[in-house]
């Protein structure tokens, strides 16, 4: 909550999810080129890797095995980003494509994250003329879609909308 506060006091954006990976621009090779240099310097000076209760681990391998680590959590990071894209910051396991969403309270009043979709219908004289299915967790980003969407079907732009307060954003205001 501080960090928040900080952040908002000093007018820091938030920065996405592929801009932080980006940041130290530490790649996988070059936590594998390390390792590599730090057991010549082992090999050179005679030091043993050992493991094992009661064993003392050196000052070489000490770092060895943190760049290990490391890289494992580096790969896994990269490997869920990738799956996520740029658009999101979740994903279920079970379902790669589904966003955490918040749900409505059940009867123990347990605001619980799910894994969802968010499903839009266009409705126009009471009939249902399409659907739009996304997995992004408002729907500031979704009304254009759902537009476009019947303006390809039917080949008629829409002369008036109705849509309620969540859809609003700057960029619907410019179409």
């Amino acid at each position: 909550m501080k960090k928040n506060r900080k952040r908002q006091l000093t007018k820091h954006k938030k920065l996405s999810n592929n801009q932080i990976i980006e940041i130290d621009n530490c790649s996988p090779l070059e936590i594998l080129k390390l390792q590599k240099d730090i057991m010549i310097i082992a090999e050179g000076e005679g030091i043993v890797f050992v493991s094992g209760k009661g064993k003392r681990k050196s000052k070489v391998q000490q770092p060895y095995e943190e760049l290990e680590s490391c890289g494992k959590r580096l790969m896994s990071y990269k490997e869920c980003f990738e799956i996520m894209g740029k658009d999101r910051n979740s994903y279920s396991k079970t379902d790669l494509e589904a966003t955490f969403m918040r749900m409505k309270e059940d009867y123990m009043l347990n605001g619980q994250l799910k894994p969802a979709y968010n499903v839009q219908i266009g409705v126009e004289n009471y009939f249902i003329v399409h659907g739009y299915i996304s997995n992004d967790c408002t729907d500031y980003n979704i009304l254009i879609p759902v537009l476009e969407k019947h303006k390809k079907a039917f080949e008629i732009e829409l002369e008036e909308v109705t849509a309620d307060s969540g859809y609003c954003s700057e960029k619907i205001f410019y179409i």
